[in-house]
């Protein structure tokens, strides 16, 4: 009876350890947190690439708006009868094709940078109704998350009852034993005999032992010690 006392509060310790590594698992980041975290990063960079795209851009069209009023200034000049010099009026016509070239250019730069910002508006909407996916994902998962939380809390408080009733049935010598035993021996003091064998150490157990536990006396394995229970 004291060795089968024993094995219920060993069961009831083994049940609160595992209550409590599953506490500490329910601490870690859900994976749905991890996606927020991810597409919140992706959007934040999406979007500070756009804005620096669409500064370049305007940047751009800033050139491009000046080099026409250059084209025209030149164009005015070249057509306004003022400048008769052979040289003088090649070198603007020679001025106008080179501002030319570079408009084009420059329109071609321009169109480049409105396909890649437009790539970008698009990517950053669809980050972000992924983003806010997430988030509803997460809000259902964090909720299950307390739901099991709550749950797991009510169990250990119901074990540690149990395991408070189980204690008053031991006497204080016995338990100072079992937890010794705990601690030596990797948190099992009480091992159950199997087809002749010590569960804890899995030796051999001899006849002797195992009719001295089925009497229910306090009874340990000869090879490690634990106390035994058939």
């Amino acid at each position: 009876m004291i060795s089968l006392s024993l094995y219920h509060l060993q069961q009831i310790d083994s049940r609160l350890q595992e209550l409590e590594k599953e506490l500490v698992l329910l601490q870690e980041p859900l994976l749905e947190e991890l996606r927020v975290q991810e597409f919140s990063r992706s959007l934040e960079e999406s979007e500070k690439k756009w804005k620096e795209l669409e500064r370049l851009q305007k940047a751009a069209e800033l050139e491009l708006a000046s080099l026409e009023t250059e084209k025209k200034d030149a164009e005015k000049k070249l057509y306004s009868g003022k400048v008769t010099n052979s040289k003088e009026l090649l070198q603007l016509e020679k001025e106008i094709q080179q501002i030319h070239k570079k408009r084009e250019n420059m329109d071609e730069k321009i169109l480049d940078k409105m396909e890649v910002l437009q790539e970008y508006k698009n990517k950053i909407s669809l980050l972000k109704n992924e983003l806010e996916t997430s988030k509803t994902h997460l809000e259902a998962a964090q909720k299950n998350r307390e739901k099991e939380k709550i749950d797991l809390s009510n169990q250990m408080t119901g074990l540690k009852q149990k395991r408070e009733d189980q204690l008053n049935q031991i006497s204080p010598e016995l338990i100072a034993l079992y937890l010794s035993l705990i601690e030596k021996k990797d948190g099992t003091a009480v091992a159950k005999v199997e087809n002749r064998v010590c569960g804890g150490c899995f030796i051999e157990i001899p006849e002797s032992l195992i009719q001295k536990a089925r009497s229910l006396q306090l009874t340990t394995c000869s090879s490690c010690g634990r106390i035994l229970i058939v």
